[in-house]
């Protein structure tokens, strides 16, 4: 089963429910498979890993089998004959051969240690001290034979390359099979040369993955109840998909072999993995993890602040903080808790700027666990302004002169921008509205920031907008627009709007009128939106009535579509309804769409995902 959700949707937490109700039930192994998390928590670098290796199938599956091992009085502790001496091989060449040189007497110590973590007496600790600086060398195949066999040789009892009965070949004769070879030892060697060429490394892995599920099915053989389990997260990553990959095929390899009993659960940021794609790959369930519900932020916050929410102008904040997080429970966790530790009086629209701790704002703090991989937030900041790849590509250039293509290649890699499987409505380049929200606010802040130089929020929208403008097509005018409103245009935008309601059609003008609203705010600028929806002041400067309504109801739903200024009041939500209303009268042909949209939008602008809804839908 893959659980699916973005980055602090409670993915983990899962994971670490299941793992906590069934370690005292059967062998559990957790881990993360995210770039340097699996390799945390205390676990040692897998021996003799070279750096320049970097974090790949055989270090995942190390760790696997470390966790599936552990000891356990509820049922028969598993052992590894088979997979423990293909790793001791593979993960050894790149040490010097056979001296007195210190290194490969640590070596040789690591390997006995790796081969005793599964004897009667339980896991070894690896012994202090860093991973030491090896030396690459070439070696001659004899030489790779020499190793392996003073490794296997010397480092482990002879007991444990016997499998568990005694009927049964050993571990070596396993790898003569699969080698097609004689020598055990030379089938050893064969896998050291394999998993060091970059062309063979895969079938290396394949052995590996082949002798791990061979281990586990011989285990449990005879025994019945439910097998081991194992929980991979964050297996959207490189990591994850080759290792899912290796999984599929090695399973459809030995189909004809005792069925394997292992059970995998997985989280990913979204469903669409290369590794699912295949044949005998469709059993996979993908389950997305739904978002916490108004009554969960309410009972979060009630519980950071000791006591039950209290009526008045705090009684908007759970509906503020569940609006702006979408439900993320690590958002709505931050929120709650900085709302608590809060000395003034909580206002909606401020939830992103409260302090929370080492002097960070609450958006810092989420940004900084959101937003995943090193030098990423700023590249990301900036990108979090642009509608679509080209525009996020050419603003990357222009800020990046030279370097702009791979920043964001980087960043497409490392975080997926532009996802095949993004929500209806979501917000630009981003599937999360929650990150887009965060990012804005960073972008926001940076460019308020009389010191920072470098960010300039009328530059960026600037330059996004003449980039709309230079495609010369109808098609680019909302985003030109979308640029003009952000840069606080008013004026110039519901003009155009006005005169593309004449002459277009309503079902097109719609989309583009939420579209262009969707622009962010302009930062130090006073938000006149509320006063301009409810008439209080006018934005066509000397327009007709139409472009006066135009005018109110452009201001309404770029209040209510921006999560971060808190839930859209009655009052802004009825003008939608009424504004909606005259526009029908001047579009009779168009009647029944509009009056649908007038009972349509204001229900769906007060619901915690404004951005999600169909406009034109029944």
């Amino acid at each position: 089963m893959l659980f699916t959700a973005p980055h602090g949707g409670g993915k983990t937490h899962i994971l670490e429910t299941v793992k906590d109700a069934y370690l005292s039930t059967v062998p559990v192994a957790l881990i993360d498979l995210a770039p340097s998390q699996h390799l945390d928590a205390g676990h040692a670098p897998v021996l003799g890993r070279a750096a320049s290796q970097g974090e790949c199938v055989v270090d995942a599956l190390y760790h696997l089998m470390v966790g599936l091992a552990s000891a356990n009085v509820s049922f028969r502790r598993l052992r590894f004959p088979r997979l423990v001496p293909g790793l001791v091989a593979a993960l050894s060449v790149r040490m010097p051969a056979p001296t007195d040189d210190p290194d490969w007497r640590l070596l040789e110590q690591r390997a006995a240690s790796l081969m005793s973590a599964f004897s009667r007496r339980g896991p070894r600790d690896w012994l202090p001290g860093h991973e030491p600086e090896l030396t690459d060398v070439e070696w001659p195949e004899d030489v790779a034979r020499v190793l392996v066999r003073a490794l296997l040789g010397k480092a482990a009892p002879s007991r444990f390359l016997q499998l568990p009965r005694t009927r049964r070949p050993s571990a070596l004769d396993w790898y003569s099979r699969r080698f097609s070879l004689d020598d055990g030892y030379l089938a050893l060697a064969d896998l050291v040369k394999q998993y060091h060429e970059a062309e063979t490394r895969r079938r290396a892995e394949s052995t590996l993955l082949a002798a791990f599920f061979d281990d586990l099915a011989d285990h449990y053989e005879k025994i019945r109840g439910p097998g081991p389990l194992v929980l991979l997260d964050n297996a959207d990553t490189a990591l994850g998909e080759d290792l899912l990959d290796l999984v599929f095929s090695v399973r459809e390899e030995r189909r004809e072999a005792l069925p394997d009993p292992l059970v995998i659960l997985a989280t990913a940021r979204h469903g669409d993995l290369r590794s699912l794609h295949g044949r005998g790959r469709q059993s996979v369930r993908v389950e997305p993890v739904p978002p916490l519900s108004y009554a969960d932020v309410v009972a979060v916050l009630g519980e950071s602040r000791r006591v039950h929410v209290p009526g008045g102008n705090l009684a908007a904040i759970p509906q503020a903080i569940h609006r702006v997080t979408q439900g993320n429970p690590y958002g709505v966790r931050v929120l709650c808790e900085a709302v608590a530790r809060s000395d003034e009086q909580p206002v909606a629209h401020r939830l992103l700027s409260l302090s929370v701790s080492d002097g960070l704002s609450s958006a810092e703090q989420l940004l900084a666990r959101l937003v995943p991989g090193r030098g990423t937030g700023e590249l990301l900041t900036l990108l979090s302004a642009a509608r679509d790849e080209p525009a996020a590509r050419a603003l990357a250039e222009w800020r990046y002169k030279g370097i702009g293509g791979d920043r964001y290649a980087d960043a497409l890699e490392v975080h997926r921008l532009g996802e095949s499987s993004r929500p209806l409505g979501a917000t630009g380049l981003f599937a999360d509205p929650f990150l887009h929200t965060l990012l804005i606010h960073e972008l926001r802040r940076r460019c308020a920031d009389e010191e920072s130089r470098h960010w300039n929020w009328a530059g960026i929208h600037t330059f996004l907008r003449d980039h709309y403008r230079t495609r010369g097509d109808d098609a680019s005018v909302p985003a030109e627009l979308h640029h003009s409103l952000a840069l606080g245009e008013t004026t110039d935008v519901v003009r155009q709007l006005t005169d593309r309601f004449r002459a277009g059609t309503v079902a097109q003008w719609l989309r583009e009128l939420r579209q262009v609203a969707c622009a962010p705010h302009p930062p130090s600028v006073e938000d006149i939106r509320q006063a301009v929806a409810g008439g209080e002041c006018d934005s066509s400067t000397g327009g007709d009535d139409l472009a006066r309504t135009v005018g109110r109801l452009l201001h309404a739903l770029w209040r209510a579509l921006d999560l971060e200024a808190g839930p859209p009041d009655t009052e802004l939500i009825d003008g939608v309804a009424a504004d909606l209303e005259r526009l029908a009268q001047v579009h009779p042909q168009d009647l029944p769409l509009l009056r649908h949209a007038a009972k349509r939008w204001p229900e769906a602008l007060c619901t915690v995902r404004p951005l999600g809804f169909d406009l034109l839908s029944p």
